[in-house]
């Protein structure tokens, strides 16, 4: 049994596996510690892998460095089968050299775009020969709709959800539409662009 936990930068989420297979998972915004040692008691993992992308308190350093069992801590300098041409490899994100490797290893040899929605979006590309080829970074869904109630003074905070049409008639209605199919379109976006700037003729995956 393993026990996988990404930080990130909303909360972090915590996944046990027994091989591939995913046992139990939950998502915690405080209380990271007490969360771990339930885990551990109740599952008894023979190892975990980690990473944050974070807030990396002490707190959160003080609990994953004093794992009772072997713990790996990915970063962007952790090994992996990719040939990584960021610039500053120790500054990609944990969290997307993790994304890009396991879609490698469920799609090998294959060209691929894997794109992760979180408080940021991510998209990065991947060649059939293990290359990262770059991608970008946009803020999300909820960060988009967080910048829209804070730097305004009369736009409310609304419930995301898809809207019935892209026209809306109310205030709520129209921030949903820009909120849902201004994401929409950067996503169509980003895969054309894809497309016929790095796989010209070349068929891709798209991993979301």
């Amino acid at each position: 049994m393993n026990l996988i936990i990404d930080i990130g930068n909303t909360c972090a989420k915590l996944t046990l596996f027994d091989g591939t297979t995913p046992v139990a998972a939950r998502r915690v915004e405080r209380g990271l510690e007490a969360a771990v040692a339930d885990a551990l008691s109740r599952y008894r993992p023979s190892r975990c892998a980690w990473s944050c992308v974070g807030a990396e308190t002490d707190e959160v350093r003080r609990t994953l460095t004093a794992l009772p069992v072997p713990a790996l801590h990915v970063t962007g300098l952790t090994p992996t089968p990719l040939r990584n041409a960021y610039r500053s490899p120790a500054t990609l994100g944990a969290d997307r050299l993790a994304d890009l490797a396991a879609a490698q290893d469920m799609f090998p040899g294959q060209n691929l775009l894997v794109i992760d929605f979180g408080t940021a979006n991510t998209y990065d590309v991947l060649t059939a020969d293990k290359e990262y080829k770059g991608g970008a970074i946009t803020p999300g869904l909820g960060t988009g709709l967080k910048a829209l109630c804070q730097n305004t003074a009369l736009l409310p905070k609304v419930e995301i959800v898809r809207p019935r049409q892209a026209c809306g008639l109310s205030t709520e209605t129209q921030m949903q539409s820009g909120l849902y199919y201004g994401q929409l379109g950067e996503i169509k976006e980003f895969i054309y662009r894809v497309k016929t700037e790095v796989f010209a003729g070349e068929d891709f995956r798209v991993v979301a």
